[in-house]
């Protein structure tokens, strides 16, 4: 799945999990676990609150939400980048060693670069493009941006309810 943040991505990927026999994989996994190890300060020190780890703060309020907030994404952002800049292949590598063993059909929900998006293509892979019309684009994050005009196979446009959409995935499913 190739797409913004929010667009509906690991909704799309539930439903092929949930409904197809699909096995979910994303690249983020791996550097959300290496996060939690580091458990940096995400929330910056302020007179209420304190300073906050990563660790409480995905606690308290799930993975999900924590990395809604700009400071939680800012720091999976930044420690995703340090380590592609030491080996760009390193997360590309942890996923598709997983995928490749794997014997059922594979979702992999967040191929944000070119060398993960390769790496889908050569094992095989459709690429497909979750694309959610009006929303926000004002996060120019490399990881955000990377595949803005790469060429995918399908294309999924999630513009209506959620009924719609799981629509559209199952009608992907069959074409796959």
């Amino acid at each position: 799945m190739i797409g913004r943040a929010r667009a509906g991505k690991d909704t799309v990927a539930a439903r092929l999990v949930e409904r197809h026999g699909f096995q979910r994989y994303a690249f983020a996994d791996a550097l959300r676990r290496a996060a939690l190890v580091a458990d940096p300060i995400v929330i910056p020190i302020d007179t209420v609150n304190g300073s906050r780890r990563l660790s409480e703060v995905v606690g308290e309020v799930g993975w999900e939400a924590a990395k809604e907030t700009r400071e939680v994404r800012r720091t999976l952002q930044q420690f995703g980048i340090g380590i592609r800049e030491i080996d760009p292949d390193f997360w590309v590598r942890v996923v598709m060693d997983s995928v490749k063993a794997d014997v059922r059909p594979c979702v992999i929900t967040d191929v944000r670069f070119p060398n993960e998006a390769e790496a889908v293509r050569a094992a095989g892979g459709t690429l497909v493009r979750v694309v959610r019309p009006g929303q926000d684009e004002s996060d120019r994050h490399i990881s955000e941006t990377a595949l803005a005009g790469w060429p995918t196979t399908h294309a999924i446009i999630n513009d209506a309810d959620l009924h719609s959409l799981l629509n559209k995935v199952d009608t992907l499913a069959s074409a796959l």
